[in-house]
């Protein structure tokens, strides 16, 4: 390639002739440059033009230039949004492995032990500084546009375990949700200031103090509680979604979003009449209103026109009267409004609960029961499966969004495993990698997405 020749003037020793000429090349060189500077500038730029028959030019905008810089900008966005992704301790196992059911990783897993806790006082100290902590791992800024435009609100029940709630937290907090966490006044003032101070942290997390009794109506009046300060906190989010504090997410925010659009303003809340314990109400007279008296999960999602009925319709208010008189009216309040056409409840199932023998597959919740012992590798409490490492190869390909239950001390490579997979699943979200990761008309097609009272969320 040929050299281009540089070309210097020096004008003290050479004839005046070289030095007109030297001039006369400086002016031409410095035109030359100028026209090729106003081209490639011109290259940068669009023009609109034949507005009205004339010559009209509505935009100049440096284009390439713009997108460029456009293309910086979403590469630095996802770089700072990977950075914020907690680092998880694998303890040298392979996650994939065990969701895949390899029993040689799954014995290896389940001899780690290890458990890196912190005590609940630790917590008023952690959150002395709110931008350290928050740089502990939460998503401060939303992985994506769809999901900026969807803000879910979140009820959250919490008793024990500040250590484990942190791990919830981390991994469905995004800054455009809202979170109302009811803290159990038992579980000790450690618990309850740790819990404060971490919301202090944020705009979007507000505390709620109700004392939870065990298969009473206290249970009821936490959700309610959180649900009238979500509705008038926020007016945007369109679903609200009820979950425990040992429960954690089998699927990412952004995979929420898309399965709460795909539920078409109907409520996911699974109820069943065949196995409804008659006995819990059998003692009280009738309801004086037509609703339909079922038994389902504690832990569903609803829309916000099916809350504002729960808050303010006067017959929601009798039948949580009547409600309060019965045993377990956290299986049964929300659940029988949720399947009662007759009252018009937005998001209502008009079918009959049950599809077969169980029902319609329930979308909130994966758990297990102590009547389903072959479904649980890990241990029951109170009649629940707390789930071990064994456990997870049944989770891997399930439609639910959450699982109810993980102890962080038992088995602790469960839990761990499980946040490996969710980060792992949110890492492609803040790359746009997982356009086919769920099966969006397996929702559409489900009996309470076909068939509900209209909640205005409707396509």
């Amino acid at each position: 390639m040929r050299k281009t020749k540089h070309v210097e003037c020096h004008i003290d020793s050479i004839e005046l002739r070289t030095a007109e000429f030297c001039k006369r090349m400086d002016a031409r060189i410095s035109i030359i440059a100028f026209v090729v500077g106003v081209v490639f500038m011109l290259s940068l730029f669009y023009m609109s033009t034949l507005e009205n028959g004339g010559l009209v030019m509505t935009k100049i905008v440096p284009s390439i230039y713009l997108g460029i810089i456009d293309t910086d900008r979403a590469e630095s966005r996802r770089e700072e949004l990977l950075n914020m992704l907690p680092r998880i301790n694998r303890h040298g196992v392979d996650c994939w492995r065990i969701f895949a059911g390899d029993g040689e990783e799954i014995k290896k897993a389940q001899k780690i032990t290890f458990v890196q806790t912190i005590p609940d006082r630790d917590f008023l100290r952690l959150t002395r500084n709110c931008t350290s902590y928050r740089r502990r791992g939460y998503m401060t800024k939303p992985v994506s546009d769809e999901e900026e435009r969807y803000p879910i609100a979140y009820v959250v029940q919490i008793y024990k375990d500040l250590v484990q709630i942190e791990r919830l937290l981390m991994a469905i907090y995004r800054p455009q949700n809202w979170y109302c966490i009811n803290v159990d006044l038992s579980m000790g003032e450690n618990v309850h200031l740790g819990m404060i101070a971490i919301a202090s942290c944020f705009d979007n997390i507000v505390i709620n103090s109700v004392d939870v009794a065990w298969a009473k109506m206290s249970q009821v009046e936490a959700d309610l509680t959180c649900m009238q300060l979500l509705y008038n906190k926020n007016k945007d989010w369109n679903y609200l979604i009820t979950l425990a504090g040992q429960m954690f997410p089998l699927k990412t925010n952004l995979d929420i979003v898309r399965i709460l659009k795909s539920l078409n303003g109907s409520n996911a809340v699974a109820a069943v009449t065949k196995r409804r314990n008659l006995e819990r109400w059998n003692h009280l007279p009738t309801p004086s209103i037509p609703v339909r008296l079922v038994k389902g999960g504690c832990h569903f999602a609803v829309t916000r026109c099916f809350v504002q009925y729960i808050l303010f319709d006067k017959r929601a208010q009798q039948f949580k009267n009547w409600t309060s008189k019965t045993s377990f009216p956290d299986e049964h309040y929300f659940q029988s409004l949720s399947h009662s056409p007759k009252l018009q409840v937005p998001g209502a199932y008009t079918g009959w609960p049950e599809n077969g023998e169980n029902g319609y597959e329930e979308i909130m919740r994966y758990a297990k029961w102590c009547y389903d012992e072959s479904g649980c590798h890990g241990k029951f409490v109170r009649c629940v499966c707390i789930f071990g490492v064994a456990d997870l190869p049944r989770m891997a390909n399930r439609h639910k969004m959450f699982v109810n239950k993980f102890y962080y001390d038992y088995e602790p490579m469960a839990l761990t495993c499980m946040e490996q997979r969710h980060y792992q699943w949110t890492r492609q979200d803040i790359l746009g990698i997982n356009d086919d990761r769920i099966n969006i008309t397996f929702y559409r097609n489900l009996p309470n997405v076909k068939h509900h009272i209209p909640s205005g969320l409707e396509n």
